[in-house]
């Protein structure tokens, strides 16, 4: 009985705390991270293979299935250098998802996990 009251008051303790500190958390690291450039150039498909060490269909293919954004110079396609670095780095290429949610939808989704 005692454990079972003591379980629920640490249950409740914990779920008004852990929100606060992740907030405080996201609100440190985007605040000491130092804003990256929004543009830094571009690559052709034929340059980011070579940046990326893979066959230049293997971009087609990622600009193809969406992982990676296109931009069109006349005929020939560009992939953002900073997007194929993020892509690269994180194995993701949803640029700016986490940047468009503030510190407190952050929050929610993080603690929602829990």
């Amino acid at each position: 009985m005692l454990s079972e009251a003591l379980k629920q008051l640490v249950e409740q303790a914990l779920r008004a705390t852990v929100p606060d500190l992740v907030r405080q958390v996201l609100r440190e690291q985007t605040a000491s991270s130092p804003p990256s450039p929004s543009d830094d150039g571009f690559f052709t498909t034929a340059e980011a293979a070579e940046w990326a060490r893979v066959n230049p269909a293997t971009i087609r293919q990622w600009i193809k299935v969406g992982r990676l954004e296109r931009f069109r110079a006349g005929r020939s396609l560009r992939v953002s250098r900073s997007e194929l670095r993020t892509f690269l780095e994180k194995g993701t290429c949803q640029t700016g998802e986490a940047e468009s949610l503030g510190v407190d939808e952050l929050t929610d989704q993080i603690t929602k996990s829990l």
